[in-house]
């Protein structure tokens, strides 16, 4: 029926996991995820198609982020999209996006202004939460919203991806 998967601590390493305080914890995690969360990915290729973005707006759609757009967004910058992403999900007003267009102008390349480091949990879509669009942030979900090391080079390698 299942396989059991035992981890076996590697020779000349303890069997033990690590321990720390919930302050030191806290410092060390706030620091981490501030940093990751509003620093901008750089980004080298252009959208696969503009022409999807101008035709987007052209009827009221957001379009999908971009190189240029990705660049101009500073930490300050970051953080406020997000706020006031947040402030549209809770007021029920979120903006218009065409989510088809937006596939097709990330097929190329992703350019993120974010990282978010959310929970696992199905109801709670970091996008829909922050009323973004595809390609605009970088989610990690892990269930006790905790980093590891693992996780931390992952959203680390999304950011040099991009």
């Amino acid at each position: 029926m299942f396989n059991r998967i035992t981890l076996v601590p590697a020779a000349g390493t303890s069997s033990t996991l690590p321990t720390t305080s919930r302050r030191a914890f806290g410092r060390r995690f706030g620091l981490s995820a501030a940093g990751l969360a509003l620093a901008g990915c750089s980004a080298s290729e252009p959208p696969a198609d503009p022409a999807l973005a101008e035709a987007a707006v052209d009827q009221g759609f957001v379009p999908a982020q971009d190189a240029a757009s990705q660049a101009a967004v500073t930490p300050d910058a970051a953080l406020t999209l997000l706020a006031d992403g947040n402030a549209r999900f809770v007021a029920g007003t979120p903006v218009r996006r065409d989510y088809s267009d937006q596939i097709r102008a990330t097929a190329a390349g992703q350019y993120p202004f974010a990282v978010v480091l959310g929970c696992i949990d199905s109801r709670v879509p970091i996008e829909t939460v922050f009323d973004q669009g595809i390609g605009d942030i970088f989610a990690a979900r892990i269930a006790g919203n905790i980093v590891n090391t693992e996780l931390l080079g992952s959203m680390e390698f999304a950011c040099r991806l991009a």
